[in-house]
């Protein structure tokens, strides 16, 4: 059921292409990537990885799964616009987590990217490596420290914003 929760494992959308390797330590894992249209607009991606292995970590990431989709759900019946904020994303995943006393936490690095102005938000709770965004020129972290989320009930996240080059390629790990 994890697996069939990934997106495929090539996609574009207006002009921006993705693709993810998923090569899991266990069979039932807490690594997760998804990328999806929010509107006609804007583009979301994350990667995550929750906290140990097996059932109780996979678990987890079906749960992450649900709360990107009910958030994405309400933006599209005009209920509010969280998920075009990655800081207020993470906030909310982190309530969650918390609230739910898994004994489990994540480190997630949302992004939205807005394709009419060439620029993108993200936040990162507490993924590491960094990405790295490569021009074509030059590469460089998108470094961004911020607890993982889903320890804290009081965690903050930062929003942070770049405009994209032309070309460029970003690589999550």
């Amino acid at each position: 059921m994890q697996f069939q929760l990934l997106p495929v494992p090539k996609m574009a959308f207006d002009g921006f292409h993705f693709e993810h390797f998923l090569k899991t330590s266990a069979y039932l894992s807490g690594d997760f990537v998804d990328y999806f249209m929010i509107d006609a607009d804007h583009l979301g991606f994350y990667i995550a990885d929750v906290s140990g292995h097996g059932v109780s970590s996979a678990f987890v990431t079906v749960l992450l799964k649900s709360i990107m989709s009910h958030l994405l759900d309400q933006y599209r019946q005009s209920e509010d616009d969280i998920v075009l904020h990655p800081d207020q994303v993470l906030a909310v995943i982190n309530k969650d987590i918390v609230q739910q006393k898994f004994g489990k936490y994540l480190t997630m690095f949302y992004v939205v990217v807005n394709t009419k102005t060439q620029s993108m938000a993200f936040s990162n709770g507490g993924q590491f490596p960094y990405p790295i965004l490569h021009d074509g020129t030059s590469a460089r972290f998108l470094i961004d420290k911020n607890l993982p989320v889903g320890l804290f009930q009081d965690a903050a996240f930062h929003r942070n914003t770049l405009e994209l080059p032309d070309t460029f390629a970003m690589a999550m790990f």
